[in-house]
C-alpha cells in the first residue's frame, strides 16, 4: 500500500489498483520492444492522475457541503472518497456528481492541450488519446444509474424519501 497526502487529503493506493492498471495495459504490452512498456507507463500515469483528480472532485465537494474530513482510496475498481457527513438529498447528488464533473473538466483541459500549437510526437498523441478516453469515456459510464457508480449514487439519493 502507498499512502500520502494530496492537498491535505489522505490518499491510500491499494495493490489491486496497480493490478487493474496492469490488466488495462495488457494490450499496450502486445506492442513489441520498449514501445509497449512506454505505452503501459503512460496508461498507468493517465489512470492514476485521472482517478485521483476525479476523487479529489468528490473530496472538495464534500468539504463544500460541510464534511470535516475526507479520505481518498484507489483500489481495483477505481477509487472512492469517504469520510463523515450526513448530507441532504441535493448535497449527496452534488457530491456524487462532483467526481464526473472533475473528470470532464480534466478532459476539457486535455482537449485544449491537444489544440495547442505545441505539437508533440506519437507519445504525446497516445497520452492525449488515453486521457480523453479515461476522462470522457469512463466519466460517461460512471454516470450510469448503477450502484456503486456515481450515477447510481445520484439515482439512489434522488429516489430517497428525504
Amino acid at each position: 500500500m502507498i499512502r500520502f497526502k494530496l492537498f491535505g487529503y489522505p490518499v491510500t493506493i491499494q495493490w489491486m489498483f496497480w493490478l487493474m492498471c496492469a490488466i488495462l495495459g495488457l494490450n499496450a504490452l502486445s506492442t513489441p520492444g520498449q514501445a509497449g512498456i512506454i505505452m503501459l507507463a503512460i496508461l498507468v500515469g493517465v489512470v492514476l492522475v485521472s482517478i485521483l483528480w476525479h476523487e479529489l472532485g468528490h473530496a472538495l465537494a464534500r468539504k463544500k457541503v460541510g464534511s470535516p474530513y475526507s479520505e481518498i482510496v484507489l483500489h481495483g475498481f477505481g477509487g472512492y472518497c469517504t469520510g463523515p457527513g450526513n448530507f441532504t438529498r441535493n448535497q449527496h447528488i452534488f457530491v456524487a456528481f462532483a467526481g464526473p464533473l472533475a473528470s470532464f473538466v480534466l478532459g476539457g483541459l486535455v482537449v485544449l492541450l491537444a489544440q495547442s500549437p505545441v505539437g508533440g510526437g506519437m507519445w504525446v498523441q497516445y497520452l492525449i488519446g488515453q486521457a480523453l478516453w479515461v476522462n470522457f469515456g469512463w466519466g460517461l459510464m460512471n454516470l450510469l444509474p448503477i450502484y456503486p457508480l456515481d450515477g447510481g449514487q445520484m439515482f439512489s439519493a434522488f429516489m430517497a424519501n428525504k
